[in-house]
């Protein structure tokens, strides 16, 4: 007996990506409209979480957010991975250096301007 396969529809792949990244990330601000209109971000940032997790600690608080830049003219939103760190600073910057070097430096082209990292001190 053949097995089909029945394609995801539309809404059924958005609802796996955001339930996807929602079990990666703690979210701020309309994420899935964000991810809906930039779905090449959504396995990037799944790529993201693992790295971060390599560099920074599986326990490491990651939170995905919308932000907007209000005093800029026709700007758009972008995304931020935020690592939340209680590392002291000059631990935290050295880990994020080893991030962007090990791994973001070579993957920023293919967020296509629409994803930063940052540190969050918590």
């Amino acid at each position: 007996m053949a097995v089909s396969y029945k394609k995801p529809t539309a809404t059924e792949a958005r609802s796996a990506s955001v339930a996807a990244l929602q079990q990666a990330f703690a979210f701020r601000g309309d994420v899935p409209s964000m991810t809906d209109g930039n779905p090449q971000l959504v396995p990037l940032l799944l790529e993201a979480r693992e790295h971060v997790e390599r560099v920074f600690g599986s326990d490491a608080p990651v939170v995905l957010a919308v932000v907007e830049n209000p005093e800029a003219v026709d700007s758009l939103p972008e995304l931020f991975v935020y690592i939340q760190t209680p590392l002291p600073v000059t631990a935290a910057r050295e880990k994020l250096e080893q991030l962007d070097e090990e791994w973001w430096l070579d993957a920023l082209p293919r967020a296509g301007g629409r994803l930063n990292i940052a540190l969050e001190y918590v």
